[in-house]
């Protein structure tokens, strides 16, 4: 089949959306269809040098706004409080690249994969060729009981977060995709739950990233002197990093051997650092700025535990590159994270109406006991390596593609 996918994040070898518009361009390469991508320029290069090295037979095709809107909206990324608006931008231009193609090319999908979030509408799907929307995600939501713990602007951010969802029922922009779209794949139940009813028949719901494992690399691993944890992500309050400390030092007060790896930036830093400080755990938090992907993936061969409290992530990437060197996530039940984890593989709290200390109890618990049960924990590790090949990419492309 010839494919036009619309990946707007789509780079090898970056992790988290950009590893996901590139997996499914790459994947479907595998399968042996005939793959067009419309994506950044700013991808242009990383690509084009994977590309040559690999002899990939895709064909992209790249787009970006004028330069000066690009200063505009997109500089920072999605730092930018007005990054939406470019986003937007970006879905109208490319319709006049994919229509220019459709004239010299007879597709027989065009396929949506990122960016995942719902709230983006594609105008791909205007296009009178059968349009598949997503894996897209959005619907996932921060629990009331977590937001008083936010700073002022991330409190206002979700809020406003939570308004735009509530119009998505309404928009008729959205309307006229749902409405064109063949197939609707969204990650959870909270997604899904965006949709309009009538257009649910044609709603499937798959997680939307992907792990392609290499069996050779697949070691269980087990618990040795230093018992080892790791957060990796951006330095947020979105992302859990206070939770992961919070818990961590009551892990720490039970198991003198424990060490803890943050890995990431972000604009949260100064705050973590000064409370790493002030529960006096400089001795045994360090902190390690962003490494690239490969780096990483290595780097949890010698890792116990990731610990992975976000409060609203649709995938969760990092959980399935941890889970494939057999280091055990610990996450809450919420969203992708939620999904992918469950009592055979790792440890995962249901939120509720649990409270933050709650959680923090309830996450160092678990983990305190696990480590006191070496045999557990190994059973743990081997069931991450055997059971990451649920999200095996080609899996879900047959999935979507039957």
């Amino acid at each position: 089949m010839k494919i036009l996918l619309s990946a707007y994040a789509c780079e090898p070898n970056k992790g988290s959306e950009p590893e996901v518009g590139w997996q499914w361009a790459l994947s479907l390469s595998k399968a042996g269809h005939e793959i067009y991508v419309i994506t950044r320029m700013n991808n242009k290069k990383n690509i084009e040098k994977y590309k040559k090295k690999k002899k990939l037979k895709i064909k992209f095709l790249y787009y970006d706004l004028p330069k000066i809107l690009i200063n505009i909206f997109s500089r920072k990324g999605k730092d930018n409080p007005l990054s939406f608006i470019y986003f937007f931008l970006w879905q109208i231009g490319i319709y006049f690249v994919a229509k220019k193609l459709t004239k010299k090319i007879k597709l027989d999908y065009i396929h949506h994969v990122t960016l995942v979030s719902l709230r983006y509408p594609s105008f791909l799907s205007l296009i009178n060729v059968p349009f598949i929307f997503g894996p897209v995600a959005g619907g996932d939501r921060i629990p009331n009981q977590f937001r008083k713990y936010l700073l002022f602007k991330n409190r206002l951010f979700e809020s406003f977060r939570d308004f735009i969802n509530h119009l998505i029922k309404y928009s008729p922009i959205h309307y006229l995709v749902f409405k064109k779209s063949k197939k609707i794949i969204c990650n959870s139940d909270a997604t899904k739950n965006l949709v309009p009813n009538q257009f649910h028949s044609k709603t499937k719901k798959l997680l939307g990233i992907s792990f392609n494992n290499n069996k050779k690399n697949m070691i269980k691993q087990k618990l040795g002197k230093k018992i080892s944890f790791c957060f990796v992500g951006r330095i947020e309050q979105l992302k859990g990093i206070d939770i992961t400390i919070d818990t961590f030092k009551k892990i720490s007060y039970n198991i003198d051997n424990a060490e803890l790896i943050i890995i990431g930036s972000g604009k949260h830093i100064e705050e973590i650092k000064n409370k790493i400080k002030n529960l006096r755990l400089e001795k045994k938090i360090k902190l390690i700025n962003q490494i690239s992907r490969n780096k990483l993936i290595q780097k949890f061969s010698s890792i116990n535990f990731l610990i992975f409290p976000s409060l609203r992530d649709s995938g969760g990437m990092v959980i399935l590159e941890a889970m494939s060197k057999g280091t055990v996530p610990i996450v809450l039940d919420i969203g992708g994270p939620g999904i992918i984890v469950n009592k055979t593989n790792g440890i995962k709290v249901k939120v509720n109406k649990n409270s933050y200390s709650d959680i923090v109890n309830h996450l160092s618990k678990r983990t305190i006991d696990i480590v006191k049960n070496p045999k557990l924990y190994e059973i743990l590790s081997s069931n991450c390596i055997k059971n990451i090949n649920q999200f095996n990419i080609m899996k879900k492309i047959k999935y979507i593609y039957r």
